[in-house]
């Protein structure tokens, strides 16, 4: 602020009205007050200028995403709109056309039926009608043939021996007494348009019964077909979501396996079961197969356990096994150096092939230790092999040991002896 008004404002608080400038003259109050609306005014303008400054390109963009979100708002709510519109007139257009297809197909078939059933009825009115005029001819002409046999007696045969048939107790038809014989033909054209009129009143009653009946039955079908379809419909999006579902639960279960599939079986502990069947494999637990596009277990009927697996898609796969065996019996004979086990492959045509096999290495060949025989205790060995083989769809795996190897047991528990596949790659072909 300028330090003349300071020193006019300073001395003013001293108590004067009056208003003194440095020189100590006193000093009118109106130019000041003037000053300092002027300098006020410009100190409010500087400020709305550095307030227009800062905050006018936060407002601007503000109103901006405002009037953006507003546009998009809007543009939404039109489509979903429009496509609510689009689609009640598409279910609209299909049920009018269905209706009318329907309608057109069943007015085909009813207008056919009733032709046949008005044929039938005019041919069997007209059989009736020619039956009924060809009995009412035949007896006008008996009636004929009897009214001249009256009125006209046979000349040739009469004679005086004959009765008086004038004088006698039978009827004699006079010309008076019979009826008029000439009106038949009259009555029974009456009678043809009679019942041509009453065929026609019934075809037409019967043609009106039928349309109702037809357009009721056509109205009731239309409104059931149209509720089934819409059954259909919802069964369908139901049906739908529950795949789509589904096919997200699989997804999500097989993510973690989905480059990785394999098998692993173990043995059932605490027996000790040495095998079972004519090719004496061993047999596993069964336990799941964890892998997404699966192997396939064969099962021992016997024992209901796994003997066998079987390969579902041909490919490259790493086999393994590992069979824990001891000695059994001591006795005084040599046993065979193939008393451990091996890995079998057998082909779609039952041709066998040994892939793994393993030899036994023990002290004395699995004998009891002469120094604790009574104890009965034997060397145990692990025996694991491994390879990696080209296996073919439908090709099964099998661990066995061989038929020399009575005097050998193995140990099958879980931790000991196992057996298991895994597949590294599979044909595309497959």
């Amino acid at each position: 602020m300028n330090p003349t008004i300071k020193s006019q404002i300073r001395t003013n608080v001293k108590g004067d009205s009056h208003f003194y400038n440095l020189d100590g003259i006193k000093t009118d109050s109106a130019p000041l007050s003037k000053y300092l609306k002027y300098t006020l005014s410009q100190d409010i303008g500087k400020r709305r200028s550095r307030w227009k400054k800062s905050y006018s390109p936060f407002c601007m963009c503000l109103v901006g995403c405002i009037l953006v979100v507003c546009a998009c708002t809007a543009l939404i709510l039109y489509n979903v709109v429009a496509y609510k519109g689009l689609q009640e007139r598409i279910e609209e257009t299909l049920t009018a056309t269905l209706k009318q297809s329907i309608s057109d197909q069943l007015k085909e078939k009813i207008h056919r039926q009733l032709e046949f059933s008005l044929h039938k009825i005019e041919k069997k009115l007209s059989d009736s009608l020619e039956k009924k005029l060809q009995s009412l001819l035949e007896l006008n002409e008996l009636n004929r043939k009897e009214q001249l046999r009256g009125k006209l007696p046979d000349k040739n045969t009469a004679t005086s021996d004959q009765p008086d048939y004038s004088m006698s107790d039978q009827p004699y038809y006079s010309l008076s007494d019979q009826p008029d014989y000439s009106l038949s033909e009259n009555l029974v054209n009456k009678r043809t348009e009679f019942e041509e009129k009453r065929l026609k009143e019934l075809e037409e009653n019967l043609e009106f019964r039928l349309e109702k009946s037809l357009t009721k039955h056509l109205e009731g079908k239309l409104s059931k077909m149209i509720e089934e379809k819409n059954k259909e419909h919802r069964n369908n999006s139901r049906l739908h979501k529950s795949a789509h579902n589904t096919m997200n639960e699989t997804a999500e279960e097989c993510e973690h396996e989905r480059h990785v599939t394999y098998v692993h079986l173990q043995g059932r502990s605490p027996r000790r079961i040495i095998g079972s069947g004519p090719d004496k494999n061993f047999i596993w637990d069964r336990i799941p197969a964890y892998n997404c596009t699966g192997f396939e277990y064969i099962i021992d009927p016997n024992t209901n356990s796994v003997s066998k697996v079987k390969i579902l898609k041909t490919g490259v796969y790493l086999v393994y096994s590992q069979i824990a065996v001891h000695g059994n019996k001591n006795r005084k004979k040599t046993f065979p150096l193939d008393c451990a086990h091996e890995t079998v492959q057998t082909n779609i045509d039952d041709e066998k092939k040994v892939i793994l096999k393993s030899m036994l290495t023990q002290h004395n060949l699995g004998r009891p230790i002469i120094k604790i025989e009574k104890k009965n205790l034997h060397p145990i060995d692990t025996k694991f092999q491994m390879g990696i083989f080209h296996l073919s769809q439908n090709d099964t795996l099998s661990v066995r040991y061989s038929e020399n190897c009575a005097n050998f047991n193995y140990l099958m528990q879980p931790e000991y002896s196992y057996f298991g596949v895994l597949m590294f790659s599979q044909e595309s072909n497959a």
